[in-house]
């Protein structure tokens, strides 16, 4: 493992996403490639050369994000309240600039769509998409807890109050934890409410790994589902959903989505999102010049 290739190729891999990797990401879209082995030894020595490399300036560390560790508690704080309802106008303006990003598209549709998966490290990827849709994004990170099922459970309810078609688009790792998290959240669904609902494993599957020739890493003698796995698919091993190239990552997300969509209902429902959004502005006009008037007093 060459520091000076590895430093290339994280560049060359930053430079085909919008947003922030997590070292994680970074690490399985090299082993995709061949560059580096999918083993423990590697991912800590690659971890160790992107220090350096950030350290010297020569990957951009502003590109790189720790998605466990945070700080709390220092926004939203004012001096004054002139200070703060300049603030509230700010935020209001981004909200009415934003009403035909955020209005729902789903209420006239036949279908109720929520993406879900497993892998943190790539919400980054899918967030940006299932926003465009106005389709919920759910990180289970693992198997989810109780407390997240029953969430989406209420969900569900609503919308099948409503008659529509429940559907889950899932998005995982190829391995035995991967393909069992899927049974999971079926069972678990289908025991706390009794609905209908259809999950479809979109990504990662083996036919996903034969076109894009993804390279397996052997699974764990220890994994308990192994046997399973193995009777179902063969001893093939286990690959990461990370490991997609991105842009064919987006396509494929895309194209799930679109797959549940009345195109027809939609053009109509974005026709008269754009007309509520002129009327929308003009109310938020008369309130800001209401507002505006009484900071200046």
């Amino acid at each position: 493992m060459r520091y000076e290739e590895i430093v290339a190729k994280t560049n060359e891999v930053l430079s085909e996403y919008t947003g922030k990797l997590t070292l994680r990401q970074i690490y399985y879209r090299l082993v995709a490639v061949l560059m580096i082995e999918n083993k423990v030894s590697a991912y800590n020595q690659l971890s160790r050369m992107l220090v350096k490399a950030r350290e010297r300036g020569v990957v951009d560390y502003t590109r790189i994000e720790d998605r466990v560790r945070r700080v709390e508690g220092s926004d939203g704080v004012f001096d004054n309240p002139n200070e703060y309802f300049e603030a509230v106008i700010r935020s209001m303006e981004r909200q009415i600039n934003s009403y035909d990003a955020n209005r729902t598209m789903w209420t006239s549709q036949p279908r109720y769509v929520e993406v879900w998966t497993e892998k943190d490290a790539l919400a980054g990827v899918l967030v940006d998409i299932t926003r465009l849709f106005k389709v919920p994004l759910c990180v289970a990170r693992g198997y989810s807890s109780f407390t997240f099922v029953m969430d989406a459970v209420k969900r569900f309810k609503e919308a099948d109050d409503d008659g529509k078609k429940l559907i889950i688009l899932y998005f995982g790792d190829f391995d035995p934890s991967g393909e069992d998290m899927v049974r999971d959240l079926r069972d678990r669904i289908t025991r706390y409410s009794g609905l209908d609902i259809t999950i479809r494993k979109v990504a990662l599957t083996q036919e996903l790994i034969d076109e894009f020739q993804l390279p397996p890493a052997p699974m764990k003698e220890s994994d308990t589902r192994r046997a399973s796995f193995i009777a179902k698919y063969g001893d093939v091993g286990v690959v990461e959903l990370d490991a997609l190239p991105p842009d064919e990552l987006r396509r494929i997300v895309i194209d799930a989505i679109e797959n549940e969509v009345d195109m027809m209902i939609w053009e109509g429902d974005k026709q008269s999102t754009e007309e509520e959004a002129v009327q929308v502005k003009k109310k938020y006009k008369r309130i800001k010049e209401l507002i505006s008037k009484d900071v200046r007093r």
